[in-house]
């Protein structure tokens, strides 16, 4: 099973951890608001090349995830606003290797709607060198 763990802060330690469901091989994970309501939400990198988005319910708790198409290879992945429309957008690094042994390296753009979904993804691929 592929997962992240949450672990609440009670103020004088951590609650027992939660697990939430991933695709598979999350390698890494961002925190930001993307339905802006005020509450931090968790997206996760997976090496499958999807990113697993869970908006957070309000009471320590993560709704079911919505997985959204990245580049292959997703290696990383950060939350911030990149249209200047107020809505934190979605970005991951990718690496990949073609059948011939080159590595190709991606960026991938997921656009908030305004609601915490995301439109299909904008790549941006480079060989690298």
């Amino acid at each position: 099973m592929s997962s992240v763990s949450v672990f609440i802060n009670k103020g004088d330690g951590f609650e027992r951890k939660i697990d939430y469901q991933t695709r598979r091989h999350p390698v890494s994970v961002a925190i930001g608001d993307l339905d802006r309501d005020g509450k931090r939400d968790l997206v996760a990198a997976n090496i499958s090349g999807r990113v697993s988005v869970f908006i957070n319910a309000g009471d320590g708790s993560f709704r079911s995830r919505v997985d959204y198409r990245a580049g292959s290879g997703a290696r990383s992945v950060a939350v911030g606003d990149l249209n200047g429309d107020r809505s934190p957008d979605v970005v991951t690094a990718n690496t990949n290797l073609t059948s011939s042994g080159d590595r190709v390296d991606s960026v991938s753009v997921l656009l908030n709607r305004g609601d915490g979904r995301f439109r299909k993804k904008l790549d941006t691929a480079r060989e690298a060198i």
